[in-house]
């Protein structure tokens, strides 16, 4: 599940039918340790004991919640490039063609990885690609979207220490998105809305959107009560949603009425942020 981009923003909560689910890729930043530690790896969730199918491809992306560094690589056991890889920075994106494969230690989860030898290097902004020799070493395991992988380009390192995020900092981020919402206050809600909206709105256009929406509609929500909030799910495509459900009274041009809502947040530089909604 691979987020593109929003469209009708302003219209989140005022008409969430028409919303399209989308995101943006985040951006990353580099950490680079003064010290590395030896390479150790422990699974993080409940390995999936029924993963999707992976007759011919599962490309799984594993994505630093804390930096956006990441590693995408092929890990489909027949897959004719099993371990081709290629490796995303803030600084820019390492890549190659069928001869960069690293190789895997075993079928199933953890699995180790490793790759020593030369890559194209495309710096971020530009056009042209170079040459790098780089190594590649650490352990894997798909099925809990987890890794601990040493990256090393140009001399310089990097890790990526992938993790599905805790979802114990969604609760402020909803009181903030619960009380925009309640109080119709579109620029406190545009500074918890996920980077694609940031991406295609100023502030001052997603409040001129909202307000003109409304206008249209009179359509308020009064009150908004939690039903539910579900686990965090990471996608193999190294996004994390959570959905979360609830109840609320909605006032427009034809009275009053009581209906449920879904939100699904989405991890993004290191923070939730609301990603779209559903009626329901």
């Amino acid at each position: 599940m691979k987020p593109g981009p929003l469209v009708a923003v302003a219209l989140l909560f005022v008409s969430c039918g028409d919303i399209a689910r989308g995101g943006a890729t985040p951006t990353p930043s580099i950490a680079a340790p003064a010290t590395l530690a030896p390479v150790s790896f422990v699974p993080v969730s409940t390995p999936n004991l029924t993963p999707s199918p992976t007759a011919s491809s599962r490309v799984v992306t594993f994505r630093d919640p804390a930096t956006g560094n990441s590693l995408a690589i092929e890990l489909a056991a027949n897959a004719v490039d099993r371990g081709h890889f290629h490796v995303d920075l803030e600084n820019g994106v390492y890549g190659g063609g069928f001869e960069v494969r690293a190789t895997i230690s075993s079928l199933s989860p953890p699995m180790q990885v490793s790759y020593g030898g030369s890559m194209d290097y495309t710096e971020t902004g530009a056009s042209s690609t170079r040459k790098v020799t780089v190594s590649l070493r650490g352990a894997i395991d798909p099925d809990a979207h987890a890794a601990d992988v040493i990256f090393s380009a140009d001399g310089k390192s990097y890790t990526i220490a992938a993790r599905p995020p805790d979802s114990g900092p969604l609760g402020s981020v909803l009181d903030r998105m619960e009380h925009a919402l309640i109080a119709d206050d579109p620029l406190a809600l545009y500074a918890v809305t996920s980077l694609a909206v940031h991406d295609n709105y100023t502030a001052a256009q997603f409040v001129d959107a909202w307000q003109t929406q409304s206008a249209a509609t009179g359509r308020r929500i009064t009150a908004m009560r939690r039903q539910a909030i579900g686990p965090v799910v990471e996608s193999d495509q190294g996004f994390a949603t959570v959905e979360v459900r609830y109840s609320a009274d909605v006032a427009d041009q034809n009275g009053a009425r009581v209906t449920g809502y879904i939100c699904y947040l989405i991890f993004e530089s290191g923070e939730w942020r609301l990603w779209t909604t559903t009626e329901n």
